[in-house]
């Protein structure tokens, strides 16, 4: 709740600086106020990311910081912007040497088309395709290099610890990252976009990942580290989710995503090759979405062991012809929509022909609605 009021209260002072901005060139109290609130929010997301806090609960500081810093950012640029000149009167004589433009005071530096504010990288200029980020900087500020097309590898040092809010959105040519052994958190939106990124590698050091941070990539692969022990986004791998064996919460095999001790499927990637899949004996649930949309998959076997299956489970699975079941899953455990339903995804009623009658093999033909359940035998 502490973190919910400051949010607010920084929003708040944002909307009242908006208003005040316009009425005033030289720095006024709500200026005054912004600033102080956006130290007092830097710091208590800088806590937030050492303490306790949920993913979630970071998420939102960094979008209010991000909020703030851009009012701020844009309430500088108008006050630094330069006056247009008057013309001298006639009776003035004109100086014919030209002043020293002096420029305006600034707390940043800028190298190799890195700009910087202390050790955060606050955004990337240059026109290298190849980026390497120096060394002793620790921390990729939100946008560094957002919607940035010219980049198509980018190398994180070890010396980094956070990659912030939309870091990387958009940069659709980015097709390499290599992320250093000292980041611990990856933001949310941080590679939103990134369409020609096709793997990755989240090193053991990681153990918060945002939501939508990978969302809309063209990750194919992707390797999670032992850090990672709660999923907030979703890894939107197309054919293979491995995890480090020793992850304490999470396991992979064939490269579907599992928990630690495989009683869960959580991920079957969509575009998986295989046209069948027997899911593992010894899982006891299928988490929601799991397979959804795995268009590839054809034919499925689900073992006794199975006791619960998720809505939506299986939604989206178009070419879904066969599926064995070898066990009794009540009708209370099998979702109404693990299927799909009317409004999603829905691929037949596959659940009603089975709660009706009982293990067996059901099939379908392609693109069809109505299920049969096999002859004992055939």
């Amino acid at each position: 709740m502490k973190i919910k009021r400051k949010i607010l209260t920084v929003l708040a002072t944002v909307l009242i600086f908006g208003a005040l901005s316009g009425c005033t060139k030289k720095e006024d109290p709500a200026m005054a106020e912004l600033k102080a609130q956006m130290q007092a929010m830097q710091d208590e997301l800088n806590k937030a990311k050492s303490g306790n806090a949920t993913p979630e609960e970071i998420a939102k500081l960094e979008n209010a910081v991000a909020e703030v810093a851009k009012q701020e950012q844009a309430a500088e640029e108008k006050k630094n912007a330069p006056k247009e000149a008057t013309a001298p009167a006639a009776s003035q004589s004109v100086a014919t040497t030209t002043p020293t433009a002096t420029p305006a005071a600034s707390t940043s530096t800028a190298t190799g088309g890195f700009q910087m504010s202390g050790k955060k990288l606050t955004k990337y200029n240059g026109t290298s395709k190849n980026v390497v980020i120096p060394d002793g900087v620790i921390e990729i500020d939100y946008s560094a290099f957002e919607r940035n097309t010219n980049i198509t590898s980018v190398t994180i040092p070890n010396s980094v610890t956070n990659v912030g809010f939309m870091a990387f959105q958009g940069c659709t040519n980015l097709s390499s990252v290599t992320i250093g052994n000292g980041v611990t958190y990856i933001g949310e939106k941080a590679f939103l976009g990134c369409t020609n990124l096709t793997s990755l590698i989240i090193p053991n050091s990681v153990t918060g990942i945002a939501m939508d941070a990978f969302q809309s990539t063209g990750l194919s692969t992707v390797t999670i580290g032992s850090g990672i022990t709660q999923f907030i986004d979703q890894f939107y791998a197309s054919t293979s989710i491995n995890v480090d064996p020793s992850n304490p919460a999470y396991s992979s095999s064939d490269g579907v995503l599992y928990n630690k001790n495989k009683t869960v499927l959580i991920k079957y990637p969509y575009m998986k090759a295989n046209a069948s899949f027997t899911i593992p004996n010894g899982v006891t649930t299928i988490t929601a979405r799991s397979f959804d949309p795995c268009e590839k998959l054809t034919s499925l076997t689900i073992p006794a062991s199975v006791t619960s299956i998720e809505v939506n489970a299986f939604a989206n699975c178009k070419n879904l012809t066969r599926v064995t079941f070898q066990g009794n899953i009540t009708e209370e455990n099998l979702h109404y929509g693990a299927f799909g339903s009317r409004s999603w995804g829905f691929i037949g009623n596959i659940r009603d022909k089975y709660i009706e009658m009982g293990p067996g093999t059901y099939t379908r033909q392609s693109g069809s609605m109505e299920w049969t359940k096999e002859a004992q035998g055939a």
